[in-house]
């Protein structure tokens, strides 16, 4: 893999990048002339979740995530739709989402999004709950490791407790 050691991260530069005071192309460095990174910094970062919504109408739970994420890591069911910020509340009540339809990743304007789009099942379950009806009674709680980045190695997604839980910046009931 590229740029996954500092053995394997290197940069080649072409004539056309920069001219020199004379107004002249640099020099091409390609192939075995390559320079090699001096230095090598791992990406030890895990990713996180910024902030979500949830649109029961629509059935989708949004995430915007601190770093891309690869797909195929992504835990459904390690996320908790909570009705309040910690758990132990008296009278608190959570569902953790069973499945889902469909996962749809934007990267616009620099930011993260995963949008999970519910089975009926998760959905009808909030709605017969009666909570998740708005930002003060829709919170969410992520288990360890619910998703990777895309580092080499992988970092796994940090925990969002359910003793303190992320409150949800939009909620749009049915």
């Amino acid at each position: 893999s590229i740029c996954s050691t500092q053995g394997t991260c290197w940069i080649t530069i072409g004539s056309s990048l920069v001219n020199d005071l004379a107004g002249l192309n640099v020099n091409n460095v390609s192939g075995t002339a390559s320079f090699y990174a001096e230095t090598f910094t791992r990406d030890l970062l895990p990713p996180t979740v910024a902030s979500f919504s949830l649109d029961l109408s629509n059935q989708a739970l949004t995430l915007t995530l601190s770093e891309a994420v690869n797909p195929s890591t992504i835990n459904v069911s390690a996320l908790v739709i909570q009705s309040n910020s910690n758990i132990s509340t008296f009278g608190s009540l959570f569902h953790r989402l069973a499945g889902h339809n469909g996962l749809v990743i934007n990267t616009s304007s620099g930011m993260y999004i995963l949008t999970v789009q519910m089975i009926e099942k998760d959905a009808n379950v909030l709605r017969s709950m009666q909570f998740a009806t708005s930002i003060n009674n829709t919170y969410l709680s992520v288990d360890d490791g619910a998703f990777h980045d895309t580092a080499i190695p992988a970092n796994p997604s940090m925990l969002i407790s359910p003793f303190s839980a992320l409150q949800a910046s939009s909620v749009k009931a049915d």
